[in-house]
Protein backbone atom coordinates (compact mmCIF):
# COMPACT_ATOMS: atom_id res chain seq x y z
CA UNK A 1 0.00 0.00 0.00
CA UNK A 2 1.46 3.15 -0.83
CA UNK A 3 1.79 6.34 1.27
CA UNK A 4 -1.17 8.29 -0.81
CA UNK A 5 -3.45 5.14 -0.80
CA UNK A 6 -3.01 4.84 2.56
CA UNK A 7 -4.03 8.45 2.92
CA UNK A 8 -7.02 8.17 1.37
CA UNK A 9 -8.02 5.04 2.62
CA UNK A 10 -7.83 6.47 6.38
CA UNK A 11 -9.67 9.48 5.35
CA UNK A 12 -12.23 7.31 3.72
CA UNK A 13 -12.43 5.15 7.11
CA UNK A 14 -13.26 8.31 9.22
CA UNK A 15 -16.00 9.46 6.61
CA UNK A 16 -17.45 6.10 7.61
CA UNK A 17 -17.05 6.29 11.20
CA UNK A 18 -19.03 10.02 11.04
CA UNK A 19 -21.44 8.21 9.19
CA UNK A 20 -22.01 5.71 11.68
CA UNK A 21 -22.02 8.29 14.54
CA UNK A 22 -23.90 10.95 13.14
CA UNK A 23 -26.54 8.40 10.90
CA UNK A 24 -29.85 10.11 12.43
CA UNK A 25 -28.73 13.17 10.28
CA UNK A 26 -28.67 10.91 7.00
CA UNK A 27 -31.40 8.69 6.68
CA UNK A 28 -30.65 5.45 4.92
CA UNK A 29 -32.75 6.62 1.98
CA UNK A 30 -31.47 9.64 1.81
CA UNK A 31 -28.12 10.81 -0.60
CA UNK A 32 -26.34 11.61 1.90
CA UNK A 33 -27.19 8.34 3.43
CA UNK A 34 -26.57 6.38 0.22
CA UNK A 35 -23.05 8.16 0.13
CA UNK A 36 -22.05 6.97 3.33
CA UNK A 37 -23.89 3.56 2.77
CA UNK A 38 -21.19 3.58 -0.35
CA UNK A 39 -18.28 4.99 1.31
CA UNK A 40 -18.66 2.03 3.92
CA UNK A 41 -18.97 -0.43 1.57
CA UNK A 42 -15.77 1.33 -0.19
CA UNK A 43 -14.10 0.90 3.00
CA UNK A 44 -14.49 -2.92 3.53
CA UNK A 45 -13.49 -3.97 -0.17
CA UNK A 46 -10.75 -1.61 0.04
CA UNK A 47 -9.71 -4.03 3.26
CA UNK A 48 -10.44 -7.30 1.76
CA UNK A 49 -8.47 -6.42 -1.31
CA UNK A 50 -5.02 -5.06 0.55
CA UNK A 51 -5.42 -8.16 2.91
CA UNK A 52 -5.49 -10.32 -0.32
CA UNK A 53 -2.68 -8.04 -1.98
CA UNK A 54 -0.39 -9.02 1.58
CA UNK A 55 -1.39 -12.58 1.37
CA UNK A 56 -0.31 -13.27 -1.90
CA UNK A 57 2.82 -11.29 -1.68
CA UNK A 58 3.82 -13.41 1.49
CA UNK A 59 2.92 -16.58 0.25
CA UNK A 60 4.96 -16.23 -2.80
CA UNK A 61 8.29 -14.93 -1.12
CA UNK A 62 7.97 -17.64 1.67
CA UNK A 63 7.40 -20.79 -0.99
CA UNK A 64 10.17 -19.43 -3.21
CA UNK A 65 12.51 -18.89 0.16
CA UNK A 66 11.77 -22.40 1.22
CA UNK A 67 12.03 -24.36 -2.18
CA UNK A 68 15.61 -22.18 -2.99
CA UNK A 69 16.98 -23.25 0.63
CA UNK A 70 16.29 -27.12 -0.17
CA UNK A 71 17.71 -27.17 -3.88
CA UNK A 72 20.99 -25.00 -1.90
CA UNK A 73 21.19 -27.79 0.53
CA UNK A 74 21.53 -30.65 -1.25
CA UNK A 75 23.83 -29.21 -3.68
CA UNK A 76 26.07 -27.73 -1.16
CA UNK A 77 26.08 -31.44 -0.06
CA UNK A 78 27.01 -32.63 -3.11
CA UNK A 79 29.45 -30.37 -4.52
CA UNK A 80 31.32 -30.80 -1.16
CA UNK A 81 31.28 -34.32 -0.96
CA UNK A 82 32.45 -34.38 -5.14
CA UNK A 83 35.54 -32.50 -3.47
CA UNK A 84 36.09 -35.98 -2.04
CA UNK A 85 36.16 -38.54 -4.42
CA UNK A 86 39.11 -39.51 -5.97
CA UNK A 87 40.75 -39.07 -8.71
CA UNK A 88 38.08 -36.87 -9.94
CA UNK A 89 36.18 -37.45 -12.63
CA UNK A 90 36.66 -34.48 -15.22
CA UNK A 91 32.49 -34.60 -15.77
CA UNK A 92 32.13 -33.74 -11.80
CA UNK A 93 34.39 -31.36 -12.36
CA UNK A 94 32.39 -29.45 -14.88
CA UNK A 95 29.29 -29.61 -13.38
CA UNK A 96 29.56 -29.80 -9.55
CA UNK A 97 30.55 -26.43 -8.44
CA UNK A 98 28.19 -23.62 -6.61
CA UNK A 99 27.07 -21.80 -8.82
CA UNK A 100 28.45 -17.90 -8.70
CA UNK A 101 24.76 -16.37 -10.03
CA UNK A 102 22.05 -17.35 -7.86
CA UNK A 103 18.95 -16.35 -10.02
CA UNK A 104 16.12 -18.75 -10.07
CA UNK A 105 16.78 -19.49 -13.58
CA UNK A 106 20.56 -19.73 -13.14
CA UNK A 107 20.19 -21.71 -9.49
CA UNK A 108 17.46 -24.35 -11.82
CA UNK A 109 20.20 -24.75 -14.40
CA UNK A 110 23.29 -25.23 -12.24
CA UNK A 111 20.96 -27.97 -10.24
CA UNK A 112 19.60 -29.68 -13.49
CA UNK A 113 23.71 -30.21 -13.96
CA UNK A 114 23.90 -31.62 -11.11
CA UNK A 115 21.47 -33.93 -11.04
CA UNK A 116 23.03 -35.46 -14.65
CA UNK A 117 26.61 -34.87 -13.02
CA UNK A 118 25.50 -37.60 -10.14
CA UNK A 119 22.74 -39.83 -11.83
CA UNK A 120 24.44 -41.85 -13.71
CA UNK A 121 26.99 -42.86 -10.98
CA UNK A 122 25.86 -42.06 -7.69
CA UNK A 123 28.10 -44.45 -5.68
CA UNK A 124 30.94 -42.65 -4.54
CA UNK A 125 28.72 -40.16 -3.02
CA UNK A 126 26.65 -42.29 -1.24
CA UNK A 127 29.72 -44.37 -0.20
CA UNK A 128 31.14 -40.84 1.22
CA UNK A 129 27.63 -40.61 3.36
CA UNK A 130 24.76 -38.83 1.37
CA UNK A 131 22.08 -40.75 1.72
CA UNK A 132 21.19 -43.32 -0.64
CA UNK A 133 17.96 -41.25 -1.66
CA UNK A 134 20.58 -38.20 -2.33
CA UNK A 135 19.32 -38.09 -6.46
CA UNK A 136 15.82 -37.95 -5.88
CA UNK A 137 16.00 -35.81 -2.86
CA UNK A 138 17.38 -33.53 -5.46
CA UNK A 139 14.93 -34.17 -8.40
CA UNK A 140 12.09 -33.72 -5.54
CA UNK A 141 13.72 -30.34 -4.69
CA UNK A 142 14.32 -29.17 -8.06
CA UNK A 143 10.51 -29.75 -8.98
CA UNK A 144 9.71 -27.78 -6.02
CA UNK A 145 11.63 -24.88 -6.72
CA UNK A 146 10.00 -24.90 -10.42
CA UNK A 147 6.66 -25.34 -8.54
CA UNK A 148 7.39 -22.19 -6.16
CA UNK A 149 8.44 -20.14 -9.37
CA UNK A 150 5.02 -21.13 -10.96
CA UNK A 151 3.13 -20.49 -7.40
CA UNK A 152 4.89 -16.96 -7.77
CA UNK A 153 4.00 -16.08 -10.86
CA UNK A 154 0.10 -16.80 -10.41
CA UNK A 155 0.77 -14.98 -6.78
CA UNK A 156 1.80 -11.89 -8.82
CA UNK A 157 -1.24 -12.43 -10.83
CA UNK A 158 -3.26 -12.20 -7.22
CA UNK A 159 -1.53 -8.84 -6.69
CA UNK A 160 -2.39 -7.19 -9.48
CA UNK A 161 -6.08 -8.06 -8.93
CA UNK A 162 -5.55 -7.17 -5.49
CA UNK A 163 -4.13 -3.87 -6.65
CA UNK A 164 -6.79 -3.39 -9.17
CA UNK A 165 -9.66 -3.97 -6.27
CA UNK A 166 -7.83 -1.68 -4.11
CA UNK A 167 -7.84 1.23 -6.84
CA UNK A 168 -11.21 0.58 -7.68
CA UNK A 169 -12.90 0.60 -4.17
CA UNK A 170 -11.01 4.02 -4.12
CA UNK A 171 -12.58 5.29 -6.63
CA UNK A 172 -15.97 4.45 -5.64
CA UNK A 173 -15.30 5.73 -2.36
CA UNK A 174 -14.00 9.07 -3.38
CA UNK A 175 -17.27 9.28 -5.76
CA UNK A 176 -19.37 9.07 -2.82
CA UNK A 177 -17.20 11.54 -0.90
CA UNK A 178 -17.45 13.88 -3.23
CA UNK A 179 -21.26 13.92 -3.02
CA UNK A 180 -20.81 14.29 0.86
CA UNK A 181 -18.45 16.91 1.12
CA UNK A 182 -21.61 19.11 -0.28
CA UNK A 183 -24.56 17.39 1.73
CA UNK A 184 -22.81 17.33 5.14
CA UNK A 185 -22.22 20.47 5.54
CA UNK A 186 -25.38 21.40 4.10
CA UNK A 187 -27.03 19.15 6.64
CA UNK A 188 -25.09 19.52 9.58
CA UNK A 189 -23.65 23.12 8.76
CA UNK A 190 -25.82 25.38 11.96
CA UNK A 191 -24.13 23.26 14.57
CA UNK A 192 -20.57 24.32 14.91
CA UNK A 193 -19.37 21.23 16.62
CA UNK A 194 -20.54 18.90 13.79
CA UNK A 195 -19.42 21.15 11.37
CA UNK A 196 -15.79 20.99 12.90
CA UNK A 197 -16.08 17.36 13.20
CA UNK A 198 -17.03 16.67 9.95
CA UNK A 199 -13.74 19.03 8.44
CA UNK A 200 -11.45 17.35 10.86
CA UNK A 201 -12.35 13.62 9.90
CA UNK A 202 -12.72 14.61 6.33
CA UNK A 203 -9.32 15.06 6.17
CA UNK A 204 -6.34 13.25 4.59
CA UNK A 205 -2.99 13.07 6.08
CA UNK A 206 -1.54 14.73 3.64
CA UNK A 207 -2.13 17.84 2.61
CA UNK A 208 -5.86 18.18 3.40
CA UNK A 209 -7.67 21.87 3.69
CA UNK A 210 -7.95 22.37 7.06
CA UNK A 211 -11.09 24.14 8.55
CA UNK A 212 -10.64 26.15 12.19
CA UNK A 213 -11.78 23.04 14.46
CA UNK A 214 -10.34 24.97 17.50
CA UNK A 215 -12.88 27.79 17.44
CA UNK A 216 -15.58 25.22 15.77
CA UNK A 217 -16.05 27.57 13.06
CA UNK A 218 -16.09 26.55 9.12
CA UNK A 219 -13.43 27.29 7.06
CA UNK A 220 -15.32 27.66 3.58
CA UNK A 221 -11.97 26.95 1.91
CA UNK A 222 -12.35 23.66 3.42
CA UNK A 223 -15.39 22.25 1.83
CA UNK A 224 -13.68 23.48 -1.91
CA UNK A 225 -12.03 20.76 -3.94
CA UNK A 226 -8.15 21.19 -3.39
CA UNK A 227 -5.58 20.24 -5.54
CA UNK A 228 -3.64 18.70 -2.90
CA UNK A 229 -6.47 16.96 -1.45
CA UNK A 230 -5.78 13.40 -2.56
CA UNK A 231 -9.34 12.43 -2.26
CA UNK A 232 -10.20 14.58 -5.10
CA UNK A 233 -8.01 12.98 -7.37
CA UNK A 234 -8.02 9.02 -7.42
CA UNK A 235 -5.83 7.43 -10.32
Amino acid sequence: MTRRERGRYEALRRVRDFGVAHRDQFPESSIGGKAFADVSEAVEAFETHAAAKLTAVKDGRRERALARAIVLDAMRAIARTARAVQPPLPAWQNRLVMPRRTSDAALLTAADAFLKGVTGDPEPFIARGLPSTFVTDLQQAIDLLEQAMTARDKGREGVTTAQTGMTSALRRGTDAFTTLDAVVINVVGKDPVLAAGWIRNRRVIEGAPKGDAKSGSVDAAATKDSPDDPLKKVS
